[in-house]
């Protein structure tokens, strides 16, 4: 079970992309959020003490007064100058002011705040360690090093790093902050393997009983020839390759029904993230849940490789991304 989320946030309008999701998540669930701004100091700083934690968290619930914490210690000024500590203090400060005013767009969540300096991907794997049974809710990228999604090495670090559950919002240039954006309808692709069915047991310790429209999806992909893709499958082919994926996820249909859940099952040929990226439009679906790697090269190279990159990339659809423990 999920008992909070993580937002980490840049004051970029990129980064306030995760927002609208982790506001209607925190809600659907009644989940407590932590939003976490990542100072960029340089080296010397982050070498200037052992705990990078340089504020004081402020926790809330919006329809009562704030009650603070225990402050947190803050950097040794043994090897920092003066004028770096100013430079310090004042991003931290600006950062604070920034995550207390998005605190007050939680309408009846409980909200801490907290600004952090050193290394991205680091800080954030370490602050998820420090919280009992965390997910992650970020945007693609963002203006510095906190939110640079599977381009970029931070939240490709964190994925890969973490067992935790990582929800990934494609960040757009244009303001879209505001509001809530539920799940209810989500596609699950599958390829067979038990590695992406964690996917399918994530989706559950998340959502427990909630009732969801659920869609699995099996794209058969075929093999690849001179650089290019091939999709010559026959017909006789396609039905045999059809009901084999049904019966093969019949079974899992069925549970998930008695659960409460809606459940269809998909298939289809072609490129993976070009049909998963098709089906969620299609499907009008809330996100897309899928494990990390699976049983064919493309879905174990799904957090760095092209296949990650183009779902991202072509879809507007949030992801859900699950790393199976080893």
């Amino acid at each position: 079970m999920v008992k909070r989320l993580i937002v980490p946030l840049d004051q970029s309008t990129l980064s306030e992309s995760a927002l609208p999701l982790a506001r209607g998540l925190a809600r659907q669930l009644n989940l407590p959020v932590s939003l976490l701004s990542v100072v960029d100091a340089p080296a010397s700083l982050q070498r200037a003490s052992a705990n990078p934690r340089v504020t004081a968290p402020e926790e809330r619930r919006h329809d009562h007064p704030a009650e603070p914490l225990m402050p947190s210690a803050g950097p040794s000024n043994a090897s920092m100058s003066s004028r770096d500590l100013d430079k310090l203090a004042e991003r931290v400060s600006e950062s604070e002011r920034y995550l207390r005013g998005v605190a007050e767009t939680f309408e009846d969540v409980i909200v801490d705040a907290e600004v952090v300096y050193g290394d991205p991907a680091e800080r954030i794997l370490t602050f998820g360690d420090t919280r009992t049974d965390p997910a992650f809710i970020i945007a693609s990228h963002g203006r510095s090093g906190v939110a640079r999604m599977l381009l970029g090495s931070v939240t490709a670090r964190v994925v890969q790093s973490t067992n935790r559950p990582v929800f990934v919002v494609r960040g757009t240039e244009a303001s879209n902050d505001k509001g809530e954006q539920r799940v209810e309808k989500l596609l699950v692709p599958l390829d067979g393997s038990t590695f992406s069915n964690h996917a399918l047991a994530t989706v559950d310790r998340i959502f427990g009983s909630s009732p969801l429209t659920m869609h699995l999806l099996r794209v058969e992909e075929t093999q690849r020839s001179r650089g290019a893709y091939e999709y010559s499958m026959n017909e006789e082919y396609m039905q045999q390759a059809r009901q084999d994926v049904d019966a093969q996820l019949a079974e899992t249909a069925n549970q998930l029904r008695d659960r409460g859940h809606s459940v269809t099952i998909e298939f289809s040929q072609g490129r993976v993230a070009e049909q998963v990226n098709a089906f969620a439009e299609s499907l009008s679906v809330d996100l897309i849940a899928m494990a990390t790697h699976g049983s064919n090269a493309d879905m174990r190279r799904f957090v760095l490789g092209s296949v990650a990159e183009q779902v991202l990339h072509e879809a507007s659809k949030p992801l859900l991304l699950v790393r199976p423990e080893a």
